[in-house]
């Protein structure tokens, strides 16, 4: 615990982190603002005297609005790619490794508890969107939705209840994003640079979103269906399963072996991280 303790102080310090968090809260706002606009826009077109039409959202919505951000707006996954690479490269280009080193401590566990710290950032991260406005969405909406006409109020979810999927969802996007962190530190492992870490993996993570979207069509212009198959094992398919998190525990057993692909990439990566920094000269 010290070790992550210390791992988190230092992102702190390096300023990474809390640039990060300030463009995720901005990301959070924006969420807010976009939510509040369609709220009025819908208001001001409400004919008059239907005050049911009014209230289309919930306080919950803006949540869900922002999970949906986090994976169809890029901005809070490249904040964590920049947090986590700089996390790992900077040690070699500041040269912190061999101190760190010096250590009576194993090499592999330098790596984990590095790997752990930035875990729990990622969660924290998530949990700062989805909290932020959540609780903006307290002030103009109501809690919990309204009951249509002819509805039995025991078919809509409760308020407490619609809180619960926000914070399995915001669960299933943290897993989500967990190839991200076995990506960036098996990159910054083998370049030992921050730039080309960067760089690399945003062009591993293009290639894969693109053979994932293309790979359905050419399997069925050229007959061969293992090239669809292949498509499934891609980092961006496997980790869509987040987007279906409304379906709550029943997504654990109907979508395992999409979960189970999401958390073979990142042990994956990592794990030939840790086998390759523990057998590096570091200098």
């Amino acid at each position: 615990m010290a070790m992550i303790g210390a791992e988190w102080l230092k992102l702190w310090r390096r300023g990474f982190a809390s640039a990060a968090l300030v463009l995720s809260a901005v990301f959070a706002v924006a969420v807010f603002l976009v939510m509040l606009g369609l709220h009025y826009l819908n208001k001001w077109n409400a004919p008059a005297g239907s005050g049911a039409a009014v209230d289309i959202f919930d306080a919950v919505d803006v949540g869900f609005a922002a999970l949906s951000g986090v994976w169809f707006v890029p901005v809070v996954q490249l904040a964590l790619l920049a947090v986590f690479t700089e996390s790992f490269a900077s040690e070699y280009a500041h040269g912190t490794w061999r101190t760190l080193l010096l250590r009576p401590i194993p090499r592999w566990r330098v790596l984990v508890s590095k790997g752990a710290a930035l875990l729990g950032f990622l969660a924290g991260l998530i949990a700062l969107v989805v909290a932020v406005d959540t609780l903006l969405g307290l002030v103009p909406f109501q809690v919990g939705r309204a009951v249509p006409p002819g509805v039995d109020a025991g078919e809509v979810p409760s308020f407490g209840e619609r809180l619960g999927t926000l914070a399995f969802g915001a669960a299933c996007y943290v897993a989500a994003m967990t190839p991200l962190l076995g990506m960036a530190s098996l990159l910054a492992v083998v370049t030992r640079s921050a730039a080309l870490t960067i760089t690399f993996s945003l062009i591993w993570l293009i290639s894969d979103f693109a053979f994932s979207f293309v790979a359905p069509t050419a399997a069925a212009q050229l007959s061969q269906p293992w090239i669809e198959d292949l498509g499934a094992l891609t980092i961006q398919a496997t980790r869509s399963f987040c987007t279906d998190y409304a379906r709550g525990l029943d997504l654990l057993t109907e979508e395992l072996p999409r979960i189970g692909g999401t958390f073979a990439w990142a042990g994956l990566t990592f794990a030939l991280a840790v086998g390759l920094f523990q057998r590096q000269d570091i200098e």
